[in-house]
């Protein structure tokens, strides 16, 4: 049986969880079936722990500037209820004001990092206007967790990431879906010498050509890379059997899926 931490969450308050869980799904173009509480935190903590799930990083991502508040403030209830099994990342908007002070409000509030959606949140990811955030979660040594890749637009392709990390050497990044989404080539052959950059898997294996999974592992080592499910839009357990049907060894199996994760972020 293996320790598995979920890097990859999205919790929402049950009175929006159902419209944005199909926001999502709709936003993907993914095939929608109402589960119900989907997206909740209750829903999440409680499949979770049949699963035997030992954390879950959470976060949502903000669509306007006066909702960030709204969102920190829910995340960090949530973390305070279960402090044990939730990893809760800030949410911040591209145009959020005095960034300085809101990201040490993240640093004094407990955050474990910071949430960036440039698709959803339609900014580019190397415009000069996030030097400012960029600049300030690399001062506070706060990841960011950046979804990365989507070729349907040219807001997160690899190489404006790996421009935003020639400007931020420090910067720590987490590039969900391998760091490119359904442009995972481009991420293969762009992202390796930023060695700031970690990866989680959440929403690739049922969608990627396989044959890449072994040349990501092999080029930027085992240690950078941490499971997740992207839930709501897949539970854990099925990003599980995804992920162990790729037949990996037992250890390289409890690194990606535990091991990795708790060292990044100090957990035991």
């Amino acid at each position: 049986m293996y320790k598995v931490a979920d890097a990859h969450t999205h919790i929402y308050a049950s009175k929006i969880a159902e419209a944005a869980t199909e926001g999502i799904f709709h936003f993907y173009e993914f095939p929608y079936e109402e589960v119900p509480r989907a997206g909740t935190p209750e829903h999440l903590y409680e499949i979770s722990r049949q699963d035997r799930i030992a954390r879950c990083l959470v976060s949502q991502v903000a669509m306007k500037p006066g909702i960030v508040d709204v969102i920190n403030t829910f995340m960090m209830e949530q973390y305070r209820l279960h402090p044990d099994f939730y990893v809760p990342f800030a949410s911040i908007h591209p145009d959020s004001s005095e960034v300085d002070k809101l990201v040490q409000s993240f640093v004094d509030q407990g955050f474990f990092g910071v949430k960036l959606h440039p698709d959803y949140q339609k900014f580019q990811l190397d415009d000069s206007k996030m030097d400012r955030i960029y600049a300030a979660c690399a001062e506070a040594g706060l990841p960011m967790l950046i979804h990365c890749g989507d070729r349907r637009f040219d807001y997160s392709n690899p190489d404006r990431l790996c421009r935003v990390m020639k400007k931020h050497p420090a910067l720590k990044v987490i590039g969900a879906h391998f760091g490119g989404f359904s442009v995972w080539e481009d991420a293969l052959k762009t992202i390796g010498e930023h060695e700031n950059i970690v990866f989680d898997i959440s929403s690739s294996l049922p969608y990627m050509d396989l044959d890449l999974v072994p040349r990501f592992f092999e080029k930027f080592g085992i240690h950078r890379f941490f499971f997740g499910s992207d839930y709501p839009l897949m539970t854990t357990s099925q990003a599980m059997e995804d992920f162990l049907a790729l037949g990996l060894d037992e250890k390289t199996n409890q690194a990606i899926l535990y091991d990795n994760f708790a060292a990044y972020f100090g957990l035991e």
